[in-house]
């Protein structure tokens, strides 16, 4: 068939607007009307539904148009969705707009009778019905019967589990009861427990599965049977734990006024649901609650004092033990202010009232790079930090480090809540090189083919050599053990370290040192056990001296008649030049 005419604009057919959807349940046969306008008068038309499925459609008059029988059905997944049914004439005209119609599914998102029947969850024209064995279904399609009326119901959980004590106060803590057939709608409930009203909360009710009520207060510990009445009918659900809590410490008791202080209060009974802890004007916020322990963090405050800590559970307040917030610290200044890139160096920071500090970290940050330590030893006036490790690899400006690895770092010192600025940089240098005694030269008059460094009862000190020892380093930085025996520094240089060896003999062998936090392990010491091998010993090395002595001699003298030599030579050429003049 050919396409029909159309002369303008206004005479294209079009889908009429609705003002209202029509709905039916899933799975349901039925013819759909269609309102129009200009309804070509052509008999070729379908309907399209959700652009998948087709059906014929038959021609009214130019504003009304019927979609013959389909079934419809929904995902199975929605109580409700819409479908869209689109209208083509001659196979490939689709008619501007569509129209819509809305399927619901009794079944879905009702898991029971009071979410089935409850107006406030399935509209009244639906006609749900709650229907035996239990399934909500088109009342049109119950053929096992409804029940009477809902079961009674259930409570899954009831939260918190427990609450505190109290002789006073109306009501101790908000409890939440989970469940399903909880009612219709809230004004169907009233709950009591250990016989006392819990005064709904209106605004929290979940139609049959969840409602919260304000638990009534007790005096004494112990348990009370939470009863739910559902139009009058009561059924019990369940049983509310009331403990007494009680409290022993709270520690620290003093902390900086910018807060980040961590309070740990002990105690038993301390496990309730709903704590809150606050000192003055500030919050502590709670980190966690264990029966025997609450700790929280606390927040800033803008002056100093003492003040009592304010425990809250629920709704009712314990006053427990005091608190002072103290003056802020103030860093003046620290010092050294160069390590190794390995990190451990002490470094002292300058200034006031860091006792009354929790947590102190130092951080050093390189290009985009962050790495921290901890600080400890905090005193009215100074603490004491160690250099963090850092990492040179990834840094992206590699030129700013110089031929011995010097690199520069910002510094900042977190104290508890505060970010302090060091104001000045702070320098890393590459690690020193350590030679142990296996397979270096520089042990040769010291250690012997198999690695070991030689001793006797004579020797009073150890050598251990290395490179770039003295960079950002003196001898504090510096411990030498032999086992577990902690040597005394003696000397450091730019190649050796100078160890004071004990008058005894240790027996342990393995030399080691940590110069800062970087670690080396040198080798086995041997004590030569006979005279003969001292003898032997202190020969050898007598003879690499004298050696070395003659050598330098010998080069001194060779060096001396050299010049001699050509002095000579220049004064016999001077005076063969005058005679021949």
């Amino acid at each position: 068939m050919e396409d029909v005419p159309v002369n303008s604009e206004l005479q294209c057919p079009q889908i009429a607007s609705q003002t209202e959807l029509e709905f039916f349940h899933t799975g349901m046969t039925k013819k759909i009307m269609i309102k129009a306008n200009n309804l070509l008068n052509v008999s070729n038309y379908i309907c399209v539904i959700n652009g998948i499925n087709s059906v014929p459609a038959t021609r009214i008059d130019d504003k009304n148009i019927i979609c013959d029988d389909y079934t419809y059905v929904s995902d199975g997944i929605s109580q409700k969705k819409n479908t869209t049914i689109e209208v083509v004439w001659n196979n490939t005209n689709y008619i501007d707009f569509n129209w819509k119609v809305t399927l619901y599914n009794c079944s879905v998102d009702q898991p029971d009778c009071s979410t089935c029947l409850s107006p406030l969850t399935t509209p009244p024209e639906y006609n749900c019905t709650w229907c035996n064995p239990g399934m909500c279904v088109l009342e049109s399609r119950c053929s096992a019967g409804q029940p009477p009326s809902c079961p009674p119901p259930i409570v899954i959980e009831i939260l918190p589990k427990v609450v505190p004590t109290s002789a006073g106060e109306q009501y101790v803590d908000v409890i939440t009861l989970i469940g399903q057939d909880l009612g219709q709608r809230v004004e169907d409930l009233d709950i009591d427990v250990g016989g006392k009203p819990c005064k709904n909360r209106r605004k929290t009710y979940q139609v049959a599965k969840e409602i919260s009520c304000k638990a009534p207060s007790f005096p004494n510990a112990g348990f009370h049977s939470v009863t739910v009445r559902i139009n009058g009918n009561p059924t019990i659900v369940g049983t509310l734990e009331y403990q007494t809590p009680t409290f022993s410490a709270a520690q620290p008791s003093t902390g900086i006024m910018a807060g980040g202080t961590v309070i740990k209060i002990t105690g038993n009974n301390l496990n309730f649901n709903s704590v809150s802890v606050s000192i003055h004007t500030a919050d502590c916020v709670i980190i966690r609650n264990s029966n025997k322990e609450i700790e929280c963090k606390t927040g800033s405050i803008e002056s100093s004092g003492c003040w009592t800590i304010i425990v809250t559970f629920g709704n009712i307040e314990f006053s427990v033990f005091e608190y002072c917030y103290r003056t802020n610290p103030n860093i003046v200044d620290y010092f050294p202010k160069e390590s190794i890139k390995s990190g451990g160096r002490v470094v002292t920071v300058d200034g006031i009232n860091f006792q009354y500090v929790q947590n102190a970290k130092m951080i050093v940050e390189i290009e985009d790079q962050s790495f921290e330590s901890n600080c400890t030893d905090k005193k009215q006036k100074s603490m004491i930090c160690n250099s963090p490790a850092v990492d040179f690899s990834s840094a992206r400006r590699k030129r700013q480090v110089n031929n011995i690895g010097g690199r520069e770092a910002t510094v900042r010192f977190i104290l508890d809540s505060m970010d302090i600025d060091g104001n000045t940089n702070f320098t890393f240098f590459s690690d020193p090189v350590y030679y142990t005694f296996e397979g270096s030269t520089r042990y040769a008059i010291f250690v012997d083919e198999q690695g070991f460094y030689q001793l006797t009862d004579e020797n009073k000190f150890l050598y251990l050599f290395g490179s770039n020892l003295t960079l950002a380093s003196d001898e504090r930085d510096i411990s030498v053990f032999i086992g577990g025996i902690k040597l005394e520094v003696i000397r450091l240089t730019e190649t050796h370290v100078e160890v004071a060896l004990p008058e005894e003999r240790l027996k342990s062998t393995l030399v080691t040192a940590n110069h800062n936090n970087l670690y080396i392990a040198f080798g086995e010491i041997i004590y030569l056990t006979n005279n003969i091998n001292n003898i032997v010993l202190i020969v050898v090395r007598t003879m690499l001296l004298l050696g070395f002595l003659i050598f330098i001699a010998v080069m001194t003298l060779q060096y001396f008649f050299r010049r001699r030599k050509i002095k000579s030579v220049k004064e016999k050429e001077v005076k063969e030049a005058e005679t021949t003049l």
